[in-house]
C-alpha cells in the first residue's frame, strides 16, 4: 500500500477555512440589546427598562391596571379630559327650570293626580309628587310623562324625551279634600 503524502500548508490553511465557514452558520446567536422571556427573573423589570410606547393597550389584559398603578401625573391628565363640578353644571344644569302643578281637590278615600308639563323645548330630566300632608295623603305613583303618556302604557323600547311629571295619590283624610302636587325638573332639549 502506498504511503499518503504530508499536505502542504496551503491545502491546510484552506481545509481550516472550508471548516469554519461551514460551521460558523450553524451557530445560534443573539442580537445585542434583545432580551428572552426565559433570561428575565420576575420583578426585575423596571419602568427605566421599558421604552416610552413600548407598552400599549393592546398588550395590557383587561382588569390588569388598577389605579394605584397610575402615577398622579397621569390620573391628572386622564381627568383633564372630563368636566370638572362647575363645568358639568354650567353644561348640564344652564336653563334648568322646575314646573309645578296641583291636582284639582280630591275627595276623602278617592284618587286624584296633577300633572307638571315642561314648557315646549324642554324635557323633563326628573321629577316628584308632594302630597298636601303625609298624614293625609298616599302617594300611589310618581313618574316621567312621555308622550302624554305613563311608562306603563308604553311599548318597551325607546321613545322621545319626557315632557313632563305626574303625581298620583289618595286621600286618606278621615274629612275634607286634600290635593297633591307634581313637580317636574326641565331642561333643554339637546
Amino acid at each position: 500500500m502506498g504511503r499518503f503524502k504530508t499536505p502542504s500548508p496551503a491545502l491546510v490553511i484552506a481545509g481550516v477555512a472550508l471548516f469554519s465557514s461551514l460551521g460558523g452558520g450553524a451557530v445560534a446567536t443573539v442580537a445585542l440589546n434583545q432580551v428572552v422571556s426565559s433570561s428575565i427573573k420576575d420583578g426585575e423589570v423596571k419602568s427605566l427598562d421599558i421604552a416610552n410606547g413600548a407598552v400599549t393597550s393592546a398588550k395590557i389584559a383587561n382588569g390588569r391596571i388598577q389605579l394605584v398603578d397610575i402615577s398622579t401625573t397621569a390620573r391628572t391628565g386622564l381627568v383633564a379630559n372630563f368636566y370638572n363640578k362647575t363645568q358639568s353644571d354650567d353644561r348640564y344644569m344652564r336653563g334648568t327650570i322646575t314646573v309645578t302643578a296641583k291636582s284639582a281637590p280630591i275627595a276623602k278615600g278617592a284618587f286624584g293626580y296633577a300633572t307638571a308639563t315642561c314648557p315646549t323645548g324642554m324635557q323633563a330630566i326628573g321629577g316628584g309628587a308632594n302630597p298636601s300632608g303625609v298624614l293625609n295623603m298616599v302617594v300611589a305613583g310618581s313618574f316621567a310623562v312621555i308622550s302624554g303618556k305613563s311608562p306603563g302604557e308604553l311599548s318597551v323600547g325607546r321613545h322621545p324625551a319626557a315632557t313632563g311629571w305626574r303625581a298620583f295619590a289618595k286621600n286618606v283624610n278621615q274629612s275634607g279634600t286634600a290635593i297633591v302636587t307634581a313637580v317636574a325638573v326641565c331642561a333643554p332639549l339637546g
